[in-house]
């Protein structure tokens, strides 16, 4: 399990504000992608990506349809 607030943080020290993307892959995606939407924005990396991966099937992909999500994997 991993912390992943605390990667979105060390991937914005390490990269900069200028992070291309960041890849969800478990847990609940959408609650996910809108806390790291809002950390991402609150860390000034304001045009880094979101994408997800997992099972993920149509029915799943129109689930996310409200969450910040760019790119599904």
């Amino acid at each position: 399990t991993y912390d992943v607030a605390d990667a979105v943080r060390l991937g914005v020290e390490v990269a900069g504000t200028e992070l291309g993307a960041v890849r969800l892959d478990s847990g609940d995606l959408g609650l996910l992608a809108h806390q790291v939407r809002a950390q991402l924005d609150g860390l000034g990396a304001t045009k880094t990506r979101i994408v997800v991966t997992s099972d993920l099937d149509e029915f799943a992909i129109a689930a996310l349809g409200s969450a910040p999500v760019d790119g599904f994997g």
